[in-house]
């Protein structure tokens, strides 16, 4: 059976849907296992998974003084962040995934998807259409911080993923889409 790669960040309701997804492929035969914040490892280990943290993930210093600094930190630590992907290139090496799913918020990742020798799916755990104007809004903000910071913008044409119709329910016998 095939071996699935999820990868994940605690953004608060987007684990559950990964989970139920690679709880289903399990079910079903398959191996899922999880890259992500170590914050999530006990969900994912409680629902029979394994998972590996991140390395690559900068620890906070502390609580952001403002909501603009929390924003700020989680575009270029986490959404933006193309090192995480070091993590799945790390990963995939020492064991191949058949396909890597990634949360659609994690366009730093997305970015680097050619190099993960396994094709890419993008996870939109919400109303697709709701989702959209946030990730072009993140985009467009953080290629601004990263001009700001003297930094060269990303190719972003694997961040601007496109909706596929797809069917995980149990009444399916196969990932479609």
């Amino acid at each position: 059976m095939s071996r699935i790669a999820f990868v994940t960040w605690n953004g608060g309701g987007n684990l559950a849907p990964a989970l139920a997804i690679a709880q289903e492929l399990h079910r079903r035969g398959h191996r899922a296992v999880f890259l992500g914040e170590d914050t999530q490892r006990p969900a994912v280990e409680a629902a029979g998974l394994a998972f590996t943290g991140y390395t690559q993930h900068p620890p906070p210093a502390g609580p952001p003084a403002t909501a603009a600094e929390r924003q700020r930190l989680l575009m270029s630590g986490t959404w933006l962040n193309m090192s995480l992907a070091d993590d799945l290139v790390a990963t995939l090496a020492c064991e191949p995934a058949d396909a890597v799913v990634i949360d659609c918020m994690l366009a730093g990742v997305l970015a680097r998807s050619a190099e993960f020798g396994a094709p890419a799916a993008v996870l939109v755990p919400g109303l697709y259409h709701s989702v959209l104007p946030v990730r072009d809004a993140m985009l467009a903000a953080g290629i601004g911080l990263l001009a700001q910071a003297g930094l060269p913008a990303p190719d972003t044409a694997a961040m601007k993923w496109k909706t596929r119709t797809s069917c995980w329910s149990p009444a399916c016998t196969s990932w479609t889409g």
